[in-house]
């Protein structure tokens, strides 16, 4: 099989990813945004019920805690899917492009590896929490936490199979320089 063929095959698939991991990204952006709205407005409650009303809720803490949750997982699979993440890269980015691409294909295999098992186990745990475990002032079940890491591992997996296509591609179809490339974590000038 020569590498059109395989580039082909890899844009077969890479082409509805890319367009249902945008879609996605959009919802999980427009969630994170209503989130964070939703948690200043609780937060300023909770705080002008205490302070001005002399009058402290119960709710506004832990509904807090379930945002904010759901605002970490959730904003974690965003930045994984635009390659944002912090890492320390001195010794990749030394590295030829080929090499380079290889060790990011590694490491979202192995991330691809730990996204799965998060997904088994959240989703295990998921219809326990639903009966068994709930937070004290809002009853609400602990599940709703679990099923932010759950969507997030989803997202995240998703992207990583995105992104071990698109390097994958990359090195069968590199740019006209691909040494010349430099990774945005670079600090220019130094």
């Amino acid at each position: 099989m020569n590498d059109r063929a395989i580039v082909g095959a890899i844009d077969f698939f890479l082409r509805p990813l890319q367009t249902v991991g945008q879609l996605i990204q959009k919802v999980e952006v427009a969630v994170i945004s209503l989130a964070a709205g939703l948690l200043v407005v609780a937060t300023g409650w909770g705080v002008f019920s205490r302070y001005i009303l002399d009058q402290p809720l119960p709710w506004p803490p832990e509904f807090g805690v379930y945002i904010y949750v759901w605002m970490s997982y959730i904003g974690a699979a965003v930045v994984l899917r635009r390659r944002k993440h912090i890492s320390i890269s001195f010794f990749v980015d030394a590295m030829p492009f080929v090499a380079r691409t290889l060790v990011n294909i590694v490491v979202h295999l192995l991330g691809l590896f730990f996204f799965v098992i998060v997904i088994q186990y959240s989703w295990r745990i998921m219809g326990p929490q639903l009966t068994l475990e709930f937070g004290a002032a809002l009853r609400w079940p602990k599940a709703y936490l679990t099923a932010s890491l759950f969507l997030a591992a989803c997202s995240m997996a998703l992207s990583s199979v995105q992104i071990i296509l698109e390097d994958f591609r990359s090195i069968l179809r590199p740019p006209a320089d691909p040494d010349a490339l430099e990774p945005e974590a670079v600090v220019k000038g130094l």
